[in-house]
């Protein structure tokens, strides 16, 4: 009884939080108070108004089409309904995310998981209003990484069969968001390769990648996206249309590089010093093992609050003026922040023996790149603000739990660690088990500031 509470008492904490968080969110702005929850209100059967609907925003505006019919019943009805669905999908994140790393039996890891996602900055999601923003971002993520994190035991036949056929409706939710769409159709190709290779049941995961590409063919060839674009451009970013494809894909780059390594990033510093931290142990016997903390202490260094400063000031001029990442300063920001993902890359590869798992790592971390870089070829880029960038934090909690789960069950024996008493306070994940709860609780009182300002 004892070990199931023990357990549990993560989950049980989990829950806690996103009850009190959505005890206290009211709906009184957004998109879903000013669109979309008018859309039955007129007179006429409910069907036939939702397919109206449907049609004029898929040739209009928009391929995200399931994800608006949930958005649209959501916004008219109480938001009671959208509240507990609300945390049950975020119920569901967490159960996939432990799932996912193999955090079930190691209760410490299991906590680590939970504050990473309670580390999550949660107020992003109120960005275009409390129910659309979290229907559009936060439940395909948590969804597709439901069907994600049922690819082990699919491909190894353990799976129940009506686990099986849930992943089918929850994967194609997922992947009517064009970046859910890129990461599943990268990790799924990835998984059925690596399945074939090892002889596993990789036909059972094909309809899942069909879902996976079929989802980028219906954004692909959307018309109402392609007609969004061309109002967007005129509206937000008239000199868009004069990119080239290096030229938008450096924006999206600059994007991404700009919040995660020139912003003060909790989650970044959490995944860079857990990686120091794992290498230092494995290296520490070795000449000159303390170079390991080099690329760290330049991270830092970046980090100083005047250096934060200046490149923030860069940053919004280059906002402003449309150029960004041009110029001399911005040239050195693409060397500079290059140079600490090349080092990044260098130490997972010195870090993971096992290439199989490096690669997986890799996958992951690419994956949550691309789902945040391909915002550069919109021209709503800037205007989507970091909610975009959910993804990404989802990949870089993953491979840093991971790393850590790889720790403990090779690692540590490796290195002979010795985990008793003090020594305990020593290990790196007793280390990111108080860094993540520090940061975890810094950022739910953040969140339940921001939530009580709009009461």
């Amino acid at each position: 009884m004892w070990q199931k509470l023990k357990g549990a008492a993560p989950y049980i904490v989990f829950l806690a939080v996103i009850v009190i968080y959505h005890s206290f969110i009211k709906i009184k702005f957004g998109d879903e108070i000013t669109y979309f929850g008018a859309v039955l209100d007129k007179e006429g059967n409910k069907m036939d108004l939702i397919w109206d609907f449907t049609v004029m925003r898929y040739y209009s505006w928009s391929s995200r089409n399931i994800i608006e019919l949930f958005l649209v019943l959501l916004s008219h009805y109480s938001p009671v309904i959208w509240k507990i669905a609300d945390m049950g999908i975020l119920m569901l994140l967490a159960v996939s995310c432990v799932k996912i790393t193999e955090a079930k039996d190691n209760i410490i890891l299991k906590w680590i998981v939970i504050f990473m996602i309670l580390l999550y900055p949660f107020i992003e999601m109120s960005t275009a209003g409390w129910i659309a923003t979290s229907t559009n971002y936060l439940w395909p993520a948590s969804l597709g990484l439901f069907a994600l994190s049922e690819i082990k035991d699919i491909a190894g036949g353990r799976i129940k069969i009506w686990k099986y056929i849930l992943t089918f409706p929850a994967l194609i939710y997922a992947v009517n968001s064009e970046q859910m769409a890129g990461i599943c159709v990268i990790i799924l190709g990835f998984a059925i390769i690596m399945s074939f290779k090892e002889k596993k049941k990789w036909v059972a995961l094909i309809p899942h990648l069909i879902i996976a590409v079929m989802g980028i063919i219906h954004v692909v060839t959307c018309p109402g996206n392609a007609k969004r674009s061309s109002i967007e451009v005129i509206e937000r970013m008239r000199e868009f249309d004069d990119y080239g494809i290096v030229r938008k894909a450096v924006s999206g780059y600059g994007n991404m590089v700009n919040h995660f390594l020139f912003e003060r990033n909790a989650t970044f510093l959490l995944f860079f010093l857990t990686l120091t931290i794992l290498l230092f142990i494995k290296y520490k016997t070795k000449k000159h093992g303390w170079i390991i903390w080099v690329p760290f202490i330049v991270y830092l260094i970046i980090q100083i609050p005047v250096n934060s400063l200046i490149l923030g000031r860069v940053y919004t001029i280059a906002h402003i003026d449309s150029e960004y990442f041009m110029g001399k300063v911005s040239t050195f920001l693409i060397i500079a922040s290059l140079l600490v993902l090349v080092l990044l890359v260098l130490e997972m590869y010195y870090l993971i023996d096992d290439k199989k798992f490096l690669i997986t790592l890799y996958m992951i971390m690419m994956s949550g790149a691309a789902a945040s870089m391909v915002l550069g070829f919109s021209p709503t880029i800037y205007v989507s603000g970091n909610r975009i960038f959910i993804y990404q934090y989802l990949c870089i909690y993953i491979t840093t739990a991971l790393m850590l789960h790889r720790y403990h069950t090779e690692l540590a024996e490796n290195v002979k660690i010795t985990k008793t008493g003090p020594a305990k306070l020593l290990d790196p994940e007793y280390i990111s088990l108080a860094l993540t709860f520090i940061l975890a609780v810094k950022s739910i009182i953040s969140t339940m500031d921001y939530i009580k300002a709009w009461q």
